[in-house]
């Protein structure tokens, strides 16, 4: 684990920009985490610059980082024997770190020590002092770390690091003035460079007015998608930054920490926290609560509360306003269309109106009409789904776009059977141009939608339509097929069995012919219609004179018919005598 410490030598090395190409190529190694390769370049490095205090420094920093410390004790004993015999061989500001680093017991105070990397080098300075100063702040010493947060500031005002330690101690001490200062100072806050500086900016978002906040979320978040965090260092990161705030208490928290968790493409811990949320201050983190909504509760979750979010998050998506701007840039997974779909799936006629009232202003094209509408019925939203066809439906009107018209009509009437005008249209338009498939398919799709919503009636009508349309066609394939179907939704029908039988027959279907008069002969027997049973037996033998059974069958009804004629007879014969 990266400790301050550590991630304070990695700066300094990352900083260091030596005169000594020998030594910059072992910062690099370290930087990249090849620390068997540093060690080997180390000891090869001494044999030829025994007498370059900076490789010492190297050296201690090393052993610091390989947690070998009674090496590095080793060594601080050496660099203490040459500097009582030259003083000027290392400068103070590095023997006063090493004996801080190695030995804090002995190192000269603290503050002094600030003041001495105030003083020199700038990769010293810009890697240690923020350290140093956070150590003060810890041991109680708040008011001297502002002396030399102030002191840095005033002396090195490029350097990055002396802004962020200035804002890193104005957040830590609640100094609000010196946090408006810094703040005022710049028109956007500087990039982060370390992680460290990524967490400071995280706490200032929480902290920050708007749009200061959003800003640095935003470059959090760009930071994070260009992989500056492995999962394991955001989940450290965030850990940290949110450490001190109750997320229920502190929203804005709760909605960072989901909006950079997320990111991760795992399902935020905290989800169902979401649904607690009430009121919030600001549009920005009302739509974000919604958007985060969207991204990871079911619509049947939403709360009263987080429906009103998600209706002003559209609504200002609709007018344009600033704070939908935002929102869909820190939370770019959530398209407007997107938002759109899971707002007419939650079911809510306000929220209905206005998504439609989106989708209307947006104007997608008529192919993701039809997949949102696909997509909507899939998930049982399916008046929803024919809304948003009427919505498109009107689209291709307003633009008179015949074709767009037709294609939005046709999915229209495959949902709802009931538009009759629609319907009509479609298969008027089909018939015209010559596409009789078409029409008998879409009449066949529509007929299924019926029999789907248990409307057998209306299944039958638009069946019998097919029929006709396929009669005209001569499609005898599909006509056979709507008899089949027909038979099926009137499965006490005699008649249709025999049509059936009959259309089967002209397509050359001869086994399912066999069956629609088997089916014909056992309904009929069943309602005593000996008349229509012989019918369908006669034509059952006629198929094949080899089939036993139909013979058989054949047989049985004569016989059957010539007993109660018979009878019959008999009765007659009794009546009149």
């Amino acid at each position: 684990m990266t400790t301050p410490l550590k991630a304070a030598i990695l700066r300094h090395w990352e900083l260091d920009r030596s005169l000594f190409p020998a030594l910059a190529e072992i910062h690099s190694l370290g930087i990249r985490g090849a620390r068997g390769t540093v060690l080997d370049a180390l000891l090869e490095a001494v044999a030829t610059l025994r007498d370059f205090p900076s490789l010492y420094v190297t050296l201690v920093e090393f052993s610091i980082l390989e947690e070998r410390n009674a090496d590095a004790r080793l060594l601080w004993r050496t660099i203490e024997r040459r500097i009582a015999t030259d003083p000027s061989w290392m400068s103070k500001t590095e023997s006063s770190l090493l004996a801080w680093l190695i030995a804090p017991d002995q190192a000269p105070p603290l503050d002094e020590l600030g003041k001495e990397l105030l003083a020199g080098p700038a990769p010293l300075r810009r890697a240690f002092l923020p350290l140093i100063l956070q150590e003060l702040r810890a041991s109680g010493h708040s008011a001297t770390s502002h002396y030399l947060v102030v002191r840095w500031l005033a002396e090195y005002p490029s350097e990055p690091d002396a802004w962020w330690s200035g804002i890193a101690h104005a957040l830590q001490t609640h100094d609000h003035a010196l946090l408006a200062r810094l703040l005022t100072a710049q028109s956007l806050p500087r990039e982060p460079e370390t992680t460290w500086q990524w967490t400071i900016a995280l706490q200032l978002a929480l902290r920050a007015p708007e749009p200061h906040c959003w800003t640095i979320v935003n470059q959090v978040i760009d930071h994070v998608r260009k992989g500056g965090f492995s999962a394991r260092e955001l989940h450290s990161f965030l850990e940290e930054a949110l450490s001190e705030y109750d997320v229920l208490r502190h929203p804005r928290a709760l909605l960072i920490s989901l909006l950079l968790s997320g990111m991760l493409g795992e399902a935020p811990n905290r989800t169902r926290e979401l649904l607690s949320l009430s009121t919030l201050e600001s549009p920005v983190e009302r739509g974000l609560a919604a958007a985060l909504a969207v991204q990871w509760l079911e619509p049947t979750e939403l709360s009263p509360a987080l429906i009103a979010m998600l209706e002003e998050l559209l609504e200002g998506i609709q007018a344009g306003q600033e704070f939908a701007r935002i929102v869909q840039k820190l939370e770019t997974g959530v398209r407007p269309l997107t938002l759109c779909e899971y707002a007419l799936r939650v079911g809510n006629p306000v929220l209905t109106q206005r998504a439609l009232a989106v989708l209307v202003d947006l104007q997608p094209a008529l192919s993701e009409f039809l997949s949102l509408a696909s997509r909507l019925d899939i998930a049982g939203s399916t008046e929803a789904a024919i809304e948003v066809l009427r919505v498109a439906a009107r689209q291709c009107r307003q633009r008179h776009d015949r074709v767009g018209l037709v294609r939005a009509l046709r999915a229209l009437v495959q949902l709802d059977p009931r538009e009759r005008a629609a319907l009509e249209f479609v298969v008027s338009a089909d018939t015209r141009s010559g596409r009789f498939a078409q029409a008998i398919d879409t009449l066949l799709a529509t007929a299924n939608r019926a029999a789907q919503t248990g409307d057998q009636s209306l299944q039958r009508e638009l069946l019998e339509r097919a029929a006709t349309v396929a009669e005209l066609a001569d499609d005898r394939p599909r006509l056979a097929l709507i008899a089949e179907l027909l038979a099926e939704s009137d499965a006490g029908s005699v008649d249709r069995h025999l049509a059936a039988a009959t259309a089967l027959l002209r397509a050359g279907q001869g086994e399912r012919a066999r069956a629609q008069l088997w089916a014909a002969i056992r309904i009929a027997l069943e309602q005593r219609r000996l008349d229509e049973a012989l019918v369908a037996a006669e034509q059952l033998a006629a198929l094949d004179p080899n089939d036993e059974a139909a013979a058989a069958q054949l047989n049985d009804l004569r016989a059957l018919r010539r007993r109660i004629g018979e009878q019959r007879s008999v009765m007659t014969s009794s009546e009149t005598n």
